[in-house]
């Protein structure tokens, strides 16, 4: 089985922290590979309950009504990745044969998350009249559960069509 390597957390905000880590750097002897960076957020449960439920369900909604054909989050999903996220290209090297890896919202930080979701509001705004409530009007609303909230983006999604015929 292969081994993570062992990876620390340290606030360096915080003063004793600071001088733990930086005695325990003192006291090295020997060839060591340390590497610093800035602790990165993965988005966040709110973050991804809001972007299925208001999101990419409003979206999967105004599809399915629009084609004719039930359209699942999923593909709604994927539509929205493949117009905001850039797509990695892995080349074969025994055959020159070139493919396109699509990029996942998974280990995206918080605040890229954040951007990638409001571009795609702002573009299913735009391109298409749907309506998509924010994340602060998502989150006064009570808990619900997912299923709920996907139940709910389908009002929403066919408000905003209805808005839109009667304009």
């Amino acid at each position: 089985m292969i081994q993570k390597p062992q990876v620390d957390v340290f606030d360096f905000d915080n003063s004793a922290e600071k001088r733990m880590v930086l005695e325990r750097v003192r006291k090295l002897k020997g060839l060591h590979e340390v590497s610093i960076k800035p602790r990165r957020f993965v988005r966040s449960l709110s973050q991804n309950r809001f972007y299925w439920a208001a999101v990419v369900g409003s979206f999967a909604d105004w599809l399915s009504d629009e084609w004719g054909e039930e359209v699942k989050a999923e593909q709604a999903h994927d539509l929205l990745k493949r117009q905001f996220l850039p797509v990695r290209e892995l080349v074969d090297a025994k055959t020159g044969e070139v493919y396109e890896i699509p990029a996942t919202t998974t280990n995206i930080d918080t605040d890229q998350f954040s951007a990638y979701v409001e571009r795609c509001i702002k573009w299913l705004g735009e391109s298409w009249g749907i309506e998509v409530l924010t994340m602060e009007d998502y989150q006064e609303t009570p808990k619900r559960s997912l299923a709920q909230d996907l139940g709910e983006s389908i009002i929403i999604a066919k408000a905003a069509k209805q808005k839109r015929k009667t304009a």
